[in-house]
């Protein structure tokens, strides 16, 4: 139960006590969040696990450990495993720079896709807890994967995986859709503000799927690069090449995966963008 609780007031503390700290009239004049900064037990909580990045990585790599292949590609894997932990723990400064460097490459006029942009930083602004569930499981099944893939005489195949790995699926895909059904009532007012602007309904439908697809693309591209990684540093310890790491990847199912997480968002708020069109925007900027 501790570890369960500790946790979540942990990750309360820091925002209830600058709540408790700041005055109401500063809070009705602020129209913007204040940057994010990490509090003291997630920079101790940081080192710990940059540590335990350096710290595997070091006899993973072969530097100072002269073990066999088996215990290099442990201690490799152990690495990965730490620096997943690490930049999901600092997610405000690895996906939020993700989402807005691969949102700005993506050449759309669509005035719709601009609304789902500008939605989606304002919120990764404030938390990132709509697209961090998905990167977790994205990035630990590629890691378990990679690890299957290369530890010699390894029979853990994508039965395996799902038996180690389901309940993460469960948890983090269950997670991520509760983040946007608590998200919908704001969503709901934000887009009876665009509607009394003049937006056509379409625009506004569409932007909010568009979100679903913003969301689910950071998070692949998140899953890819931690799949890139891993598959390097454990080649390296493994002491074989990348291409046969690479090659050796379930792709189909990697790829299922990200369409079921593309889906999975896209259709969350497709069900809130049909909600929303059925409520009154006088109505909605009311309550």
């Amino acid at each position: 139960m501790l570890f369960g609780v500790v946790p979540c007031l942990l990750g309360g503390w820091g925002v209830t006590r600058r709540a408790a700290k700041t005055p109401e009239m500063r809070a009705f004049r602020d129209l913007s969040d204040p940057p994010a900064r990490p509090g003291a037990a997630r920079s101790v909580l940081a080192l710990c696990l940059l540590a335990g990045v350096v710290g595997m990585w070091i006899p993973g790599l072969g530097l100072e450990l002269e073990g066999g292949v088996e215990q290099r590609t442990a201690f490799a894997f152990a690495g990965d495993l730490f620096l997943i932990c690490l930049a999901l723990l600092m997610g405000p400064w690895v996906l939020t720079p993700l989402m807005k460097l691969w949102t700005a490459l993506v050449p759309s006029r669509s005035v719709a896709w601009h609304l789902a942009v500008h939605s989606c930083r304002a919120r990764a602004a404030r938390s990132v807890t709509t697209v961090l569930p998905f990167a977790l499981s994205l990035s630990f099944v590629g890691l378990f994967m990679v690890m299957g893939n290369v530890m010699p005489g390894s029979t853990a195949g994508l039965g395996d995986v799902m038996v180690v790995l389901g309940w993460v699926f469960v948890v983090s895909w269950v997670g991520g859709l509760a983040v946007i059904a608590l998200v919908g009532r704001e969503r709901t007012r934000d887009s009876a503000v665009v509607t009394v602007a003049g937006a056509r309904p379409g625009v506004v439908t569409r932007s909010t799927i568009y979100e679903g697809a913003i969301y689910a693309g950071t998070a692949i591209l998140f899953g890819a690069i931690s799949i890139a990684v891993t598959s390097a540093t454990i080649a390296a310890g493994a002491r074989i090449s990348i291409a046969r790491v690479l090659n050796g990847l379930p792709w189909e199912t990697l790829g299922a995966l990200a369409a079921v997480t593309l889906l999975t968002t896209c259709l969350a708020l497709a069900l809130q963008a049909a909600r929303t069109s059925r409520t009154v925007a006088a109505r909605a900027l009311r309550s």
